[in-house]
């Protein structure tokens, strides 16, 4: 396995992540800001006064024979290897960017699941105290009549508010 990679269950990452990034970052500003005419410069040739052959963008003060030279545009060549490692990076970008996105949603959905459970533990809490401030236990009826629980309705009713206080608060 290429050293620039670790596996962790079953999935290839990066073992510096930011040293790929700060590289990527850096060729993309310097393709932006070097300007087209230092990539399209011209280049001479001339010889000196001691006989020297001398190239650059700019004729030298004794030259002689100034000739202008056509630089030729080269054909990149495709590196197989390159080109695996170039594969392997989007690969292992691929993995990093699908774990960012499934770690989001989990948290997501974990903040709704916390929202929903202090939610319930509120209305239980709530409940609860009612329960503590009264005597009895009503419930009404069809008409709107009240109903009071008996004895053991009432000890059922408490000990399942007390459980919904433990199950959403607890």
């Amino acid at each position: 396995m290429d050293p620039m990679h670790l596996q962790t269950a079953g999935r290839p990452r990066l073992k510096n992540t930011g040293t790929c990034f700060l590289g990527l970052i850096a060729g993309s500003l310097l393709s932006v800001f070097i300007p087209s005419q230092i990539l399209h410069a011209e280049v001479y040739k001339w010889t000196d006064a001691d006989g020297s052959v001398h190239y650059g963008d700019k004729p030298g003060k004794d030259a002689v024979n100034l000739e202008s030279v056509e630089l030729r545009q080269s054909t990149p060549v495709k590196d197989p290897i390159m080109e695996e490692r170039l594969n392997n990076r989007n690969k292992v970008l691929k993995v990093l960017e699908e774990e960012r996105e499934e770690r989001e949603e989990d948290k997501a959905h974990m903040d709704e699941e916390k929202e929903v459970r202090m939610k319930n533990c509120n209305l239980a809490r709530k409940s609860k105290k009612r329960l503590d401030a009264v005597g009895p236990i009503y419930k009404l009826d069809g008409r709107g009549n009240k109903v009071f629980l008996d004895e053991e309705e009432n000890k059922a009713e408490r000990r399942r508010v007390e459980e919904l206080v433990r199950k959403w608060c607890g």
